[in-house]
């Protein structure tokens, strides 16, 4: 009797996993769950085009029949992509939600006429023969070779992270300079529209930059003149230049 019982608890799990595989299938094949709208959202640097092709995703597929984990990861290869959120809405929509990195600066690479555009932690995002107009144009920062789509390697690691808070200050405070030249990282100066700025070290950087942006109000666009501010303890200088 209990030999039976066993063939009977036997035939009963495989009973259940044969429907449960019975249940999948169907819902794989069935029409019902096919992907008939794909949005894509939070993108603008990037075209939905773009992001599609690398999701690998299409109408008339099946809503279950991919891994958003494996999308996720194709799509997060694009340069300017940050982040990637991919929502199911049953039964026939996938969103797909873009977090993108956002440009803070242009580096020239030496003896060329190429531009890499980077973001706030040093990826590069893609090379140019001209910059991007509105952006700082860095000069002097030194490195070996590059890749658009992965970080930049620099010869002084920690000027190139100290240039890149400078950059993120820029954009707390409004202020974009036309150039920082990097080539003395004790001596920084900064070209805004006819200013010539002459920061000096990183040190004080954010209280340099206060001063640096209400000292820049009081001179007219068109003006040509100077501002040196190398020593936060000492009273700025700055004045015009005829």
């Amino acid at each position: 009797m209990k030999r039976i019982s066993r063939k009977k608890n036997r035939f009963a799990v495989l009973f259940v996993f044969a429907m449960v595989a019975f249940v999948a299938v169907a819902v794989l094949l069935s029409p019902l769950f096919e992907i008939r709208e794909i949005e894509v959202v939070g993108n603008s640097a990037i075209c939905s085009e773009e992001v599609l092709e690398h999701a690998q995703l299409e109408t008339g597929q099946n809503m279950l029949a991919f891994s958003a984990n494996s999308v996720r990861a194709r799509v997060v290869q694009l340069p300017f992509v940050r982040s990637v959120d991919i929502v199911r809405e049953f039964p026939d929509k996938i969103v797909v939600t873009i977090a993108e990195r956002t440009p803070v600066a242009n580096i020239r690479v030496a003896n060329s006429a190429t531009y890499l555009l980077i973001d706030d932690s040093g990826m590069v995002l893609e090379s140019a023969s001209t910059p991007v107009s509105g952006l700082p144009v860095a000069i002097g920062v030194d490195f070996a070779s590059f890749a658009v789509g992965e970080y930049l390697i620099v010869e002084d690691d920690m000027v190139f992270r100290d240039m890149l808070r400078l950059y993120r200050l820029f954009t707390r405070y409004s202020f974009f300079p036309d150039s920082v030249d990097m080539s003395d990282p004790t001596d920084i100066t900064f070209q805004a529209e006819h200013l010539s700025i002459f920061f000096g070290s990183m040190s004080d950087m954010d209280r340099k930059i206060q001063y640096i942006s209400a000292i820049k109000e009081q001179f007219a666009p068109e003006a040509r003149g100077f501002i040196e501010i190398r020593d936060i303890n000492e009273r700025p200088r700055f004045g015009l230049i005829r």
